[in-house]
């Protein structure tokens, strides 16, 4: 016997968050969560007492929410040199602009995918008074961040056009939105996502028995191994540890802007020092996957082991009694 199913939801929202729909928005529009599903299983029947049933799926999940109105506009319109406009890491939205007092202006862009892989097989074999079943579960599990940060953000207050630059309580304070128009920020960021592909093994064998003892009595035990692997990066981008004594990565741009400070030559006396600074500033992170580090975030734990064993007795025609002891382990997937 075989078999097949898809199903498939897509979910659409529409989240204006300071009232705008078009340039300048602030509101997921339109914000989506998208379920796909693909099954297929096929069960045999080898022996008149012996059943066999393998499964393959895929999962996958994506959830993103952005102002796409926002897409496309011209940071240099609004006083941004091309400078910093060109060092940005992606300029297709107008970035996040909070003035102090006012709504804020553009948002942030967000897409997350969660990929789940499964193959699932398993054996039934009736032999005399014995229902044995044994399988495996074995899954891959993927999950992918794309969220932007905020490409761009700048904050304004009120603080450069107040009477007193640090203090606004005597009332006569300035304006955040006068502070943006003479151009003086309060603060601001540029995030370099990284977008991690995360990814991860779940593997668990297990074997079952029901022995049917007599009319009355059948006594249930099983064993199932859980082994949850921890996650890796694909690209092996996860921070390892900090290595004091490696050579810095900065090493090189110190040196280089040292020079480029000063207006003259390196002083006689620091002569020395300078040639080998770029040989004597160390410390470095050092990452998953390299250097000898594992790839994965952490050590596999090979406890998973999980017994099982439960009774049934009927005591009258219509009266059962039963009970069993297990050990489980709760698994972070």
């Amino acid at each position: 016997r075989f078999f097949m199913r898809e199903g498939s939801n897509d979910r659409t929202e529409h989240r204006p968050g300071n009232g705008i729909v078009g340039l300048g928005e602030d509101g997921q529009l339109p914000f989506q969560r998208i379920n796909d599903s693909y099954v297929l299983d096929w069960t045999s029947t080898l022996t008149p007492t012996t059943v066999v049933d393998v499964r393959a799926s895929n999962t996958r999940f994506v959830e993103k929410g952005s102002g796409f109105a926002n897409a496309g506009f011209d940071l240099t319109s609004l006083g941004l040199p091309k400078s910093l406009v060109g060092q940005l890491p992606g300029g297709y939205l107008m970035g996040v602009w909070n003035v102090g007092g006012y709504q804020t202006l553009g948002r942030t862009s967000s897409d997350n995918i969660t990929n789940s892989y499964n193959l699932a097989a398993t054996v039934t074999k009736v032999w005399h008074k014995h229902t044995i079943k044994a399988g495996v579960d074995i899954r891959r599990i993927q999950y992918l961040v794309l969220d932007t940060g905020s490409i761009l953000e700048e904050d304004f207050t009120s603080a450069w056009t107040q009477q007193v630059y640090n203090s606004a309580g005597n009332g006569l304070g300035g304006d955040g939105y006068a502070s943006f128009l003479l151009g003086y920020p309060s603060g601001g960021q540029s995030n370099y996502a990284a977008y991690p592909f995360y990814r991860q093994w779940y593997i668990a064998p297990y074997v079952q028995d029901d022995w049917k003892v007599s009319s009355r009595l059948t006594i249930n035990w099983g064993l199932r191994y859980d082994l949850n692997e921890p996650i890796s990066e694909k690209y092996n981008r996860l921070d390892a540890a900090f290595n004091p004594n490696a050579q810095s990565p900065i090493a090189a741009m110190v040196t280089a802007n040292i020079a480029k400070g000063l207006s003259g030559p390196i002083p006689a006396q620091y002569a020395s020092l300078y040639s080998n600074l770029a040989n004597n500033i160390k410390g470095s992170m050092e990452f998953a996957g390299q250097s000898g580090y594992s790839p994965l975030a952490a050590k596999i734990d090979y406890t998973g082991i999980q017994p099982r064993i439960g009774f049934a007795y009927r005591l009258k025609e219509k009266l059962v009694s039963e009970a069993d002891r297990s050990e489980e382990h709760t698994s972070e997937l």
